[in-house]
């Protein structure tokens, strides 16, 4: 059986853009690996360094030309400072290419959010998103999802 960890990444601030954050939050919950990296996620690469998962599921949200509330894996060598993926993070490249060596495998999940604007409420799309990507992840269904 496979060590998961999941780390969501977002600015709850920032209306859709707090998706990652939240569905972390719901995953520690129900007892998963799971940290809120909220928009520091680098603060959490000594933890998932010292737990060594095979598997680390890095969500958030991230413009891909979709309609909003759609989610999909990004292969890793898409995701980058210049990339056309946006993720709002601009350390979640870095962080990825830093915690590499000390996971077994990456996976990167965006979530397209509605709105962006300052504001703590998420659009619905988004919240129907976090609630099917929460029960997937629950059920380590993560490589049933779409790639883009």
């Amino acid at each position: 059986m496979k060590k998961r960890c999941i780390l969501g990444i977002g600015n709850r601030l920032k209306e859709d853009d707090g998706a990652g954050s939240v569905l972390a939050e719901r995953l520690a919950r129900r007892e998963l690996l799971s940290f809120d990296g909220g928009s520091t996620p680098e603060n959490y690469s000594g933890v998932i360094k010292r737990e060594r998962p095979d598997l680390l599921i890095i969500v958030d949200a991230t413009s891909m030309s979709l309609a909003p509330g759609e989610f999909r894996r990004i292969p890793i060598n898409k995701i980058s400072a210049d990339c056309e993926m946006n993720t709002h993070s601009m350390s979640a490249s870095y962080l990825m290419y830093y915690l590499n060596e000390h996971v077994g495998e990456i996976i990167f999940i965006g979530i397209e959010p509605e709105n962006l604007g300052f504001g703590e409420d998420m659009t619905p799309p988004v919240l129907d998103a976090i609630d099917r990507l929460e029960e997937i992840l629950v059920q380590e269904r993560e490589m049933d999802i779409e790639e883009v």
